[in-house]
């Protein structure tokens, strides 16, 4: 695992350009650079070891990242299929951490909650 974080502007612009990605206006894609927000935002959440984290829209994984290293599992709902290449890499580290692709108000959150977060509870994060 590389000890820069993902967070890191450089980092992410590294990698989006690696790959080619441009953001989607209609998809409303911003992704989160500052590691003091993404840092904010998990703990606010309260997330722990203990927790099954339901994530919506994790982009290219800066907050993915810091929900798995506090917490149990993490399954992260994306729906834009050309971040999945840029995933597969930024979280390849991180054995707690499963990618479904689909729109989240098409998906079967009970069934997903049931079958990849041992049947809840769940704590759910966005950003």
């Amino acid at each position: 695992m590389e000890n820069k974080r993902l967070y890191s502007p450089n980092k992410i612009k590294e990698t989006l350009d690696k790959y080619g990605f441009k953001f989607s206006k209609s998809l409303g894609q911003n992704f989160l650079i500052d590691g003091n927000v993404v840092r904010k935002i998990v703990r606010e959440a309260g997330i722990t070891k203990d927790d099954y984290v339901l994530e919506i829209g994790p982009g290219m994984g800066t907050l993915t990242e810091e929900l798995a290293i506090n917490a149990k599992k993490v399954v992260a709902v994306e729906l834009d299929r050309k971040l999945l290449p840029i995933l597969d890499e930024t979280l390849s580290g991180y054995d707690n951490v499963e990618i479904v692709y689909g729109d989240i108000l098409e998906v079967d959150v009970r069934k997903l909650i049931e079958e990849k977060l041992g049947g809840g509870p769940v704590k759910v994060v966005a950003n």
